[in-house]
């Protein structure tokens, strides 16, 4: 009986579920509501947003047991953009009408148990249409489980087959059910997504993802009200939300809302009357793309006559450039890049012959054309190469472009097969290359969207590697392994296994750069096949039959593909016997590498090498570079989930000191996945080999005679080896290889015979120069499209959301030069006439460049946009208009050109964000609004704060330590102003430098709007306006200038080139004076006396008051028994400004602040080592005892009291005992120039021009018409020696009155340490900077150590700082 009742109960059970379906009744049309929502905007009130709204009447009708038909009725379409809840949905009349008449006729679809199946719509209905067709069905997709309330399924849906979670309340009590779906958007087994651009950028798979950049979910309720054959919906309201954080920040996101409701209005017993036109079949409930793929995120064009829109587009696009307008080029280019993605081949070949006569023409042409990427495209660049319409230089610089741009797909792999058989292309080794590398990025991306690849894409490249082996051509065999390591498919190991002598003793003949190159292209193939890559690589690692540097290829290529600790532990555990230092030390330097990385898709790899190198002698750290290295610099923020590396492999060869094999890459790494941006290899094993053969004594040479015969011995061309390459160069941009050279022989002649058709390169010189006198002049134009990246999802309401980023790179150039030589150059020309002639040169040259970057994040179809949008943009302009004369025998230089006369922008950078509405029936009607309401910025001026204005803060400028050219003009001011308003946080900077005695001045401003304030993320600081700039302004000058000149001067004549300048009068040949008169006059006119005067007294401690502590001021140029003090809480040990010894009583009595007293605004830092106290026994105002001295042990003492444990550790380099030795032993502040402060190792006052004349000098200075001349003039002394170099620079005023210098100090002591000062000020007294970096060991690893010094710096730079 109990078992009777149960089955009773779960068959009412069942039967009351089975009630709940949904279903429509035949005879019956039901009359719905419907409103679909979409809208963008960030997080924060007040804002902007942007949106969509589409209201219309259903009604559905059954006309058999699963057929329905759907009407539409009274659609219309409303556009929001403003600011919520203040602005409302403004009707859109045009884009209604353009919708009402896809909607005219009635719609079929399947619909049975609750699902929607197949979709029927008439032929010619646009597929926006249909989408927003099944954006309206896909409410009614329910599932309903008939035993359970809650339950989990893939449901199929607009979006896919995602995870959807249902929950069930029945309310028997009024006949009703409420039924909640919610939908995790992230958790998809077939997910229908759209990516366009980023086949490069490669996700991991295995990291977990703490926090997606990109969430979405979708959440459903309905109402159902029960009847005796089913249920019915009475109304339903669902919500989809995708939050999109650019920077992975958990408050930094955006935000796309949108939203369904529909009510049942009304049962009418009218049926819908059947559709006229025949219905097709479209697909299920799944989202078409269509139309939108074609779109670009720029502003809409009606597009009516291509051909004829793409020649107007082209002639706009090339006034804009001339007239300067590069925003609207930059918007005109993509454009006209749309326009190409559009037309068929027979309108390109039309436009072609039309303008392709016309050089500005061309340029824009051929790179929209590439950037298209469309089969048609692609297939007009192989008609025009085949045709030989295109010379060397321009396929050269297409063809990489157009095989990167390109649509991967069947049709454009047919044309790219054909380009590898061209006859045109294998005559032209260069464009054969390209090709070639081409055709694997494309075999590459069209098999990434595959898990198999057909093997007659691969057979091209297999060919030319079986046709190269079996001729001996190494070139044709690099090629090969190069373009199949692009193509990256483990289909190609067997190939590649017969090029490495580990698996085919055939190879073992083969150049060894062959082996290498066959091991790198593996690198590729193990993203695919990790493990047998693994396993190849780890082989030829272990044989050490093979030469250093494949062995290390080997070992790069291992450890891409992540091995595990076993792994690791073996490649530690061989090196322990490893018979070669080269490997040993490079497989060492790249695990601890490794071992110190903070990327998370490295993280199981970096645990692996720090276990091992555990287990490897600490000796192989202490290598120096002369043997391979892995050099690593990189950074990982977990917070924002992105960082970058660079590396650079240094491989070495037993018999050369420099590296022979250099390979440097720069990676990223964005929200779990990563992408290498940039990597370039130089080799050079037969270049080392051909200088070692010439026995060039390198280290008895100068550097000008070293180079000189090195100059010698590459230009005899002619005689060098033919077997390998001199220098092989090769360039990876984003993974895929695009170029490589090998520089020969052979490479040399057909370069040279390209250019002049000689094989003499003294013609070819001899035709450059006369090229240049004859005149250069034109203007060059470069478009180039750097990128585009797309990611498009379906909405629920039928709409895609679309993420995109493209770009666009102008770089222009209009010059004249007009060139003149004297003496003419013989018909017999050497190049060493040019060192005996005198040039005068003209020139005005206009170089230009700027970039467009543009980011959305809505709704972009052909027929409508609505969305955010990230306008970024950069430009550089400038006019270098000169007239030069060069002196080749004398070294003089003169350069001539005029002061400045208008305001000039040299370079800006500005970024907005603005909400955008835009229609394709309405294009002239854009709706844009800023995301932050428009208020008035109050106004800053831009003119400098005058230093009396600012006097009173701390570390102000003095008057009176200003030159006259820059009390006169260079003065420094900066504004700052913030500004809070209710739209966001107005922000303006002005950085301002005055040349009035070169008539101009220098500003950086800043002006940023952002609601930082609202939220701190990056963010909310780009969602506003950005601008800063860099402008060149002309200033009001006591007298006008005629003409700003540069002179510099080489040579022996340096010194009486400053003496002219100072007496105005230039000296004749019967004037010359003997050298110690002119080293007395150039002391004199650089004021030379007074920068050294302090070196020639007796050393006194000064003390500079800065607010209320005292400091010392460490005196850079003092003498070499000096040791002065050092105020920072960094120096080594103790030092002393009055040049006593430790332990002797100051004649004043005045001793300087203990380590307790060390608030001065004197700096300093130590990169590796810090240092301890200030001194090692003082008394300060506060000691009662009075003034004190200290012997040598009680300052010993109190010096080890301050200083910390690890300062001991770091021994330099020419440190004579062992670093612990310190701990126990006394301590001598005249030991070592270590223990003295970076002043005290300075402190060398002697004058190189006591003993050296200048090599150098050079005189910037403004021409008045009536006034003397004034600016600045720059002498250089140098002093070479076998073991020690000294540099010594002077800056000073041309004008007498000024005392005003800048001093620069630069020696290296020995081959441990480099030292190095820059002083400033009246009499280079009133700011310094010193640094010393030495080489050393820090405990028992070798160490670099940097010192600064900072005793006091002007208050600009502070604030500068502080910014």
């Amino acid at each position: 009986m109990k078992g009777f009742i149960l089955a009773l109960v779960l068959a009412l059970v069942g039967a009351q579920k089975q009630d709940l379906e949904p279903v429509f009744h035949i005879g019956k049309t039901y009359q719905y509501g419907y409103e679909g929502v979409i809208q963008h905007w960030l997080p924060s009130r007040g804002l902007a947003m942007a949106g969509v709204r589409l209201t219309c009447k259903l009604e559905i009708s059954c006309v058999s047991r699963s057929d329905h038909l759907l009407q539409i009725r009274s659609p219309m379409m409303e556009e929001y953009n403003g600011f919520w809840p203040t602005d409302h949905f403004t009707p859109s009349s045009r884009l209604t009408d353009t919708i009402a008449a896809c909607f005219s006729q009635a719609f079929k679809f399947e619909y049975t148990e609750g699902r929607v199946g197949s979709i029927f719509a008439p032929e010619d209905c646009p597929i926006l249409c249909i989408n927003l067709v099944r954006g309206i069905l896909n409410v009614l997709q329910i599932t309903i489980k008939k035993t359970q309330n809650v339950y989990e399924l893939q449901e199929a849906g607009i979006e896919g087959i995602c995870q959807t979670r249902y929950v069930i309340q029945d309310d028997r009590k009024n006949n009703r059910a409420i039924i909640s779906k919610s939908k995790d958007l992230m958790d998809c087994q077939d997910k229908v997504v759209k990516n366009i651009g980023i086949a490069y950028i490669r996700p991991c798979p295995t990291c977990p993802l703490k926090a997606r950049n990109i969430k979405g979910t979708a959440m459903y309720t309905y109402k159902m009200k029960y009847y005796d054959s089913g249920a019915l919906v009475t109304s339903a309201a669902s919500e989809q939300v995708y939050l999109i954080s650019p920077f992975n920040e958990p408050k930094g996101v955006a935000v796309m809302e949108a939203r369904q409701e529909l009510s049942l209005v009304d049962i009418k017993r009218t049926p819908i009357s059947a559709p006229k036109t025949p219905l097709q079949n479209q697909g299920s409930l799944r989202y078409q793309f269509a139309g939108e793929l074609l779109q670009m995120p720029i502003p809409l064009v009606r597009i009516t006559n291509p051909d004829l829109q793409l020649t107007e587009t082209l002639r706009q696009l090339v006034q804009n450039n001339e007239e300067g307008a590069t925003k609207e080029a930059s918007v005109k280019f993509l454009q006209m890049v749309q326009l190409f993605r559009i037309v068929t081949l027979d309108q390109i070949n039309s436009l072609w012959m039309q303008l392709a006569n016309g050089l500005p023409y061309r340029r824009w042409f051929l790179s929209a054309v590439c950037a298209a990427g469309a089969t048609d495209t692609f297939r007009f660049l192989k008609q025009k190469v085949h045709d030989e319409q295109l010379n060397i230089w321009e396929a050269a610089a297409t063809l990489p472009l157009a095989f990167h741009f390109v649509t991967p797909n069947k049709q454009t792999l047919d044309v790219a097969s054909t380009f590898l058989t061209c006859p045109q292309i294998q005559k032209a080794p260069i464009l054969r290359t390209l090709v070639y590398l081409g055709y694997g990025s494309i075999v590459n991306k069209y098999c990434a969207q595959s898990s198999l690849c057909p093997d007659e894409l691969l057979q091209p490249l297999h060919d030319l590697a079986t046709e190269a082996t079996s001729k001996g051509s190494a070139k044709d065999m690099a090629l090969a392994l190069k373009a199949i390591g692009n193509a990256g498919e483990p289909a190609s190991l067997k190939r590649m296994l017969k090029f490495l002598p580990t698996f085919s003793p055939a190879a073992a003949s083969l150049p060894s750069r062959i082996h290498a190159a066959a091991v790198l292209a593996l690198r590729k193939i193990a993203r695919k096949d990790p493990a047998k890559v693994r396993e190849i690589s780890l082989q030829v690692f272990m044989d050490n039959t093979l030469v250093p540097n494949v062995r290390m290829v080997a070992c790069v290529v291992l450890f891409e593909t992540k091995p595990a600790l076993p792994t690791v532990t073996a490649m530690a555990s061989s090196l322990l016997t490893e018979p070669s230092l080269q490997v040993a030390s490079f497989t060492y330097s790249h695990m601890k590498a490794l071992a110190v990385g903070r990327i998370p898709q490295l993280y199981k790899l970096s645990a692996a090498c720090n276990i091992a190198i555990k287990l490897l002698s600490p000796r192989l750290d202490r290598l120096s570079y002369r043997y391979s290295k892995v050099v690593h610099v990189g950074g990982y923020s977990s917070e924002y989930q992105a960082g970058a590396i660079w590396r650079v492999y240094l491989m070495n060869s037993p018999s050369t000191m420099f590296p022979s094999d250099i390979i440097t890459k720069v990676r990223g790494y964005y929200a779990n996945t990563a992408t290498d941006i940039i990597e370039v290899a130089l080799r050079s094993q037969s270049l080392t080999k051909l200088i070692r053969k010439q026995n060039i004594p390198f280290a008895e040479y100068d550097t000008y005679k070293a180079l000189k015969e090195l100059g010698k011995t590459l230009l005899g061309w002619k005689e060098l080896p033919p077997e390998d390459p001199l220098l092989s160069a090769s360039v990876k941009v984003w993974g895929q290889e695009i170029a490589f050279v090998d520089i020969d022989k052979d490479a040399i002649q057909e370069t040279v015979m390209s250019v002049t058709g000689s094989s003499d390169w003294q013609p070819v010189l001899k035709k450059v120069v006369e090229e240049v006198q004859r005149g250069i002049s034109g203007r060059w134009t470069l478009p180039v499209m750097v990128g585009e990246l797309r990611h498009i999802v379906p909405t629920m309401v039928g709409m895609p959301l679309e993420l995109s980023l493209c770009g666009v790179a102008l770089s222009q150039a209009v010059a004249f030069v007009e060139t003149q030589i004297s003496p003419q150059l013989s018909d017999n020309f050497r190049p060493s006439q040019l060192l005996e002639t005198n040039m005068d040169i003209h020139a005005d040259i206009k170089p230009k460049a700027y970039s467009h970057m543009i980011a959305m994040m809505g709704i972009n179809t052909q027929y409508f946009q609505s969305g955010l949008e990230f306008h970024a943009e950069f430009s550089a302009n400038t006019t270098m208009k000169f007239d030069a004369r060069i002196n080749m025998k004398e070294k003089n230089v003169k350069i001539e050109t005029l002061p400045c006369r208008q305001e000039v922008e040299l370079a800006a950078v500005r970024s907005e964000v603005y909400a955008i509405s835009r229609n394709m029936e309405e294009v002239d009607s854009e709706k844009k609004s800023q995301l932050l309401p428009k208020e008035e910025v109050p106004r800053v001026s831009d003119q400098p704060v005058r230093p009396s204005e600012r006097s009173s803060g701390p570390g102000s400028w003095k008057q009176s330590s200003t030159p006259s050219v820059i009390s006169k003009g260079y003065q420094q001011g900066s504004e700052e102003a913030h500004h809070h308003s209710a739209g966001g946080r107005f922000y303006t900077h002005n950085f301002c430098g005055k040349f009035e005695s070169l008539g101009c001045s220098a500003c950086l401003s800043l002006k940023s709007q952002n609601f930082a304030f609202l939220r701190n993320t990056f963010l909310h600081k780009l969602a506003g306006e950005l601008e800063a700039k860099i402008v060149l302004k002309p200033v009001h000058a006591d007298a006008d200038i005629d003409k700003i000149q540069l002179e510099i001067q080489a040579g022996s004549e340096a010194a009486s080139k400053i003496i002219d300048v100072a007496s105005s009068v230039p000296e004749t040949e019967d004037e010359r004076f003997p050298y110690e008169d002119i080293k007395a006059k150039l002391k004199e006119i650089l004021g030379i006396e007074n920068v050294f005067k302090v070196a020639n007294k007796t050393r006194h401690r000064r003390r500079r008051v800065h607010r209320t502590d005292n400091t010392a001021v460490t005196d850079l140029w003092a003498e070499p028994s000096a040791t002065p003090l050092s105020s920072s809480s960094s120096s080594f040990t103790a030092s002393f400004a009055d040049g006593k010894e430790p332990g002797k009583e100051d004649k004043k009595g005045e001793i300087g602040h203990s380590g307790k007293k060390r608030g001065s605004n004197s700096k300093s830092s130590s990169s590796s080592v810090s240092s301890a106290s200030s001194k090692i026994c003082s008394s300060s105002g506060e000691d009662h005892s009075g003034d004190r001295h200290c012997g040598g042990d009680s300052g010993h003492y109190n010096q080890q009291a301050n200083l910390p444990v690890y300062q001991f550790w770091f021994k330099p380099a020419d440190e004579q005992y062992p670093g612990r030795e310190v701990l126990n032993g006394s301590i001598s502040s005249s030991s070592s120039v270590s223990d003295e402060g970076i002043s005290g190792a300075m402190s060398q006052p002697k004058f190189l021009g006591d003993s050296k004349p200048p090599i150098l000098a050079a005189v910037l200075r403004a021409i008045h018409r009536n006034g003397q001349p004034t600016g600045l003039q720059l002498v250089l002394y140098t002093d070479t020696q076998p073991t020690r170099s000294r540099i010594q620079m002077f800056v000073s005023s041309i004008t007498g009155s000024s005392r005003w210098k800048l001093c620069a100090d630069a020696s290296v002591t020995s081959s441990h340490k480099v030292l190095g000062s820059l002083k400033w000020g009246k009499d280079c007294q009133d700011y310094q900077i010193a640094t010393q970096i030495a080489t050393g060991q820090f405990a028992a690893y070798p160490a670099m150590q940097m010192k600064l010094e900072w005793p006091e710096v002007p208050s600009i730079v502070r604030k500068t700082a502080r910014w």
